[in-house]
């Protein structure tokens, strides 16, 4: 099978993806409202990026355009009580509203042409916008985080309902009929029915899964959260926590922009795939230049990227962790500069546990499966978490620890875990620190910084964020007893001798001397170690966590090690 091929039949055998029923036009956006004065050979509209209810992005400028403009035209954009000069190129037309502090109420959006109103945005709230892209774990609806808790998700629909509009949602249309994804780049997003809202989320006590894959502008309540991305939608609630009242009257926007079973270059425009040159060319950018191009003018608070499984193989034609960390960078600087924010913060997800039995074309694969068809463990996903972590060399770029987020049994295979409510609070701290500018928030775990020969042990020094409380080692951790061990092969730290073999390390101990150091005891002479690995495994063993708050993992590596002379 061509890795083409199973990504289609990973998007024809997903999730309940969409059912279609009759539309019902009284659930959509009115994004045109012509008078009856209006002549009906006009020919400007508004870009399809502008819906009611949508979430404006605050203390920025604020740019509004469309199209059909015919020379000076003649065209008054009016955003509540505040009219703007439009310039015309070509057939676009454009005006730029200066920032605006946060409002959620919501005011309208009214484009007119020769005192004639050729359309009206509603409700349009001022506030702080996220957008959220990748593959399936974006996908991922809210409900499926609390597929084993009936009373949570009770819980969460009554919470989003309590909200009354100060967070709003929103879905690119994705894996829908009335789309036509090409190769031409797309100006407009595509415009296409809501999916239809997702019934109970549980019938006598069983989880109902529903994905909600194309929403316009709405205010959030507990129906429409059921099948909105649970990474987005606890992203949201977490940082409205986070911040308690730093938040109080500001609206939050959530954009879902992603496709299951999609590699990172059809997230990629054309002229930046070519950076990271492949021995195969094949099509690319198809996603970018229809769901994230669009969307050029708008502005953003921050970017969450949750993609690499589609990547995750040995290294190869457009796979690999070689490939994937010239891309990631590639891809986030290529969005920066395409969205004029060279600094928007971007959070990159770590891939988290899975057990990883068919590389890039693993689906339904559960970690407490008794088999597999794998005996000897290739180690391709911790090698993408590394080529993950290559793009916070890139300022702004943080990346979101989640490889001790790994779920056995959940509905659509061990790939899509669960834990979302825990993802989006760890997405919550890194926003916290870098779009609030919280600086005592704790958002890592323990990181390294070097590792030397200490007698007949490896010294490995971490760093830890003020009030992390310092290093935890749990040196009994252990591989949960149902994963095989080709998953979880249960070491902590190994290290690597001169002929080129990975050995575990028989133990590891906390230098209570100096509290921010672990020393690992090689099962080879100390003087043959040439590097030193921890949590390398599909379903790694984090042992080493911060000792406080909320306890951290620390961060995969694989670094030299310094032999004093």
């Amino acid at each position: 099978m061509t890795r083409l091929s199973a990504v289609v039949v990973l998007l024809l055998t997903h999730t309940v993806i969409a059912r279609y029923l009759e539309y019902d036009a009284s659930t959509d956006s009115v994004m045109t409202s012509r008078t009856r004065s209006c002549p009906q050979n006009m020919t400007i509209t508004v870009s399809s990026v502008f819906q009611d209810h949508m979430v404006l992005q605050r203390n920025r400028p604020i740019r509004v355009w469309g199209w059909g403009a015919q020379g000076d035209s003649g065209i008054t954009v009016t955003f509540g009580s505040t009219t703007a000069h439009v310039t015309t190129a070509d057939d676009r037309w454009s005006a730029v509203f200066p920032p605006q502090q946060a409002n959620v109420n919501g005011v309208n959006l009214t484009v007119s042409q020769g005192g004639c109103t050729i359309a009206t945005v509603a409700d349009i709230a001022i506030g702080d916008v996220y957008l959220f892209s990748g593959q399936s774990n974006i996908d991922i609806p809210e409900a499926y985080a609390h597929q084993f808790n009936e009373a949570a998700q009770t819980a969460e629909e009554a919470y989003a309902d309590s909200l009354q509009g100060r967070t709003r949602i929103m879905i690119v249309p994705n894996q829908v009929r009335g789309i036509n994804y090409n190769e031409t780049p797309a100006r407009e997003l595509a415009v296409v029915p809501n999916t239809p809202a997702c019934g109970p989320s549980f019938v006598s006590g069983a989880y109902v899964n529903c994905q909600t894959n194309a929403m316009r502008w709405t205010r959030a309540n507990g129906t429409n959260i059921r099948g909105f991305s649970a990474t987005a939608w606890f992203t949201g609630k977490y940082i409205r926590q986070q911040m308690g009242a730093a938040l109080d009257g500001v609206p939050i926007g959530l954009v879902r922009s992603s496709w299951g079973g999609t590699p990172i270059q059809d997230w990629t425009p054309a002229e930046t795939v070519s950076a990271c040159p492949q021995p195969v060319q094949t099509r690319t950018s198809t996603l970018y230049d229809w769901m994230i191009n669009p969307f050029i003018g708008i502005e953003w608070s921050g970017i969450t990227w949750y993609q690499g499984e589609s990547n995750t193989a040995a290294n190869g034609n457009y796979l690999g962790p070689k490939y994937y960390g010239c891309a990631l960078p590639a891809m986030i600087s290529s969005w920066r500069q395409a969205l004029r924010s060279p600094q928007i913060p971007f959070f990159v997800v770590e891939l988290s546990a899975y057990c990883n039995e068919h590389d890039e074309h693993t689906f339904k694969t559960w970690c407490d499966q008794k088999t597999a068809v794998i005996n000897v463990t290739d180690y391709h996903l911790p090698s993408m978490r590394i080529a993950q972590a290559s793009a916070e060399k890139l300022p702004g770029v943080y990346v979101v620890t989640a490889m001790d987020l790994g779920s056995l049994h959940p509905r659509d295979g061990s790939i899509h875990s669960d834990k979302k409510v825990e993802l989006g609070h760890r997405v919550a701290l890194v926003a916290a620190v870098a779009v609030y500018n919280q600086t005592r928030v704790v958002w890592s775990g323990p990181r390294v910084s070097q590792a030397t020969v200490d007698r007949n042990n490896i010294a490995v020094s971490f760093e830890v964020q003020p009030g992390a409380g310092g290093l935890a080692l749990n040196a009994s951790a252990a591989c949960p007893p149902a994963i095989l061990p080709v998953f979880c092969t249960g070491a902590g730290f190994e290290t690597l001798d001169v002929q080129g073999n990975w050995s575990r390390a028989t133990g590891a101990k906390q230098d209570f001397s100096n509290p921010l150091i672990v020393l690992v005891t090689p099962t080879t002479p100390v003087a043959t170690v040439q590097r030193i690995r921890y949590a390398y495994a599909d379903w790694p063993v984090a042992s080493v966590r911060n000792s406080a708050g909320d306890q951290l993992p620390a961060r995969i590596f694989d670094i030299p090690v310094s032999h004093k002379q």
